[in-house]
């Protein structure tokens, strides 16, 4: 369908291997933000537009999606000042796969979800869960995660359902314990062929299961940048696009950056715990705290 290449869900998983956590961080998709070579655009089009760029200029398939990728995570960074190590790019088909594979998932859910806008996908009943504990195959569990309309704030509170969902799915894989197995992960990424793409390495999902199953799930937190009282995006309109730009003004991340570093703090940092004091010897009035709050933003 038309704009098949948007990215619907940008989520991050931080995870710090010492402490055992992890925090999942979402990414509006409607946040407007500024590229290098593509020009000021949403976040979820950098993908799609870097990759018909990249296609336009004679790239294969397979280049031009790695440069989407690349794109994408550059944006990324801009905004949340992260390293991104690796990625996963997965469409709805393999969505679904995963969550069927496991024979489902179990959430319990806030608030009843009624979206009329998706009830042709859900045999044109505009129920898309009820509130309480529920289970949802891949089909369900995908229209729960994409619903933008049943929700009071919207995208905000559909990225929150999508965090709920990557921890479910992330219970039911490690209860299930039947993919700590090299073949059975390499079976499985051939089944869904070209609907997955990773950098990861085999031994590198044999090495994130082997943490997952160590972290419980009071040690996931779930990190939105509009969830009270740390709002830091907003929603604005440029150009008479309806986008989410930072409280602090369009492209200004500092104060996310300043957030997420302490929110999604270094793991050594956070282990060690060291206090640092700072002393002025450049003779220049106030660099003192300039340095302090500069660490600060750091996680010291």
């Amino acid at each position: 369908h038309d704009g098949a290449d948007l990215t619907d869900s940008i989520l991050i998983a931080s995870i710090d291997s010492c402490q055992r956590e992890v925090g999942l961080l979402s990414i509006p998709r409607d946040l407007y933000v500024q590229t290098d070579d593509y020009g000021s655009m949403k976040i979820n089009s950098v993908y799609a537009i870097a990759k018909q760029d990249a296609l336009s200029d004679g790239k294969s398939k397979n280049q031009a999606e790695k440069i989407g990728i690349t794109a994408t995570e550059k944006a990324v960074e801009e905004v949340t000042s992260l390293p991104m190590h690796y990625y996963g790019m997965v469409d709805f088909v393999a969505f679904q796969r995963a969550i069927d594979t496991v024979g489902g998932i179990d959430i319990n859910v806030k608030e009843r979800l009624y979206d009329p806008t998706v009830a042709w996908e859900n045999n044109w009943d505009p129920v898309i869960a009820e509130e309480g504990q529920q289970h949802f195959d891949g089909k369900k569990a995908l229209l729960y995660a994409r619903s933008r309309f049943g929700s009071a704030r919207g995208d905000f509170d559909r990225t929150e359902r999508q965090r709920e969902v990557m921890v479910a799915l992330k219970d039911k894989v490690l209860s299930l314990g039947t993919f700590a197995n090299p073949i059975r992960i390499t079976g499985l990424l051939n089944a869904f062929g070209s609907h997955v793409q990773t950098n990861l390495s085999i031994d590198d999902i044999l090495k994130l299961y082997e943490i997952g199953g160590e972290i419980g799930g009071d040690k996931v937190v779930s990190v939105g940048l509009a969830e009270p009282p740390n709002e830091y995006v907003t929603t604005s309109n440029i150009g008479g696009l309806s986008v989410v730009v930072p409280k602090a003004g369009t492209y200004e991340y500092s104060e996310i950056h300043n957030y997420l570093r302490n929110k999604l703090r270094d793991g050594f940092l956070k282990k060690e715990n060291a206090s640092i004091a700072v002393f002025n010897g450049s003779g220049v009035e106030g660099r003192a705290k300039e340095y302090v709050e500069m660490l600060k933003s750091y996680g010291y």
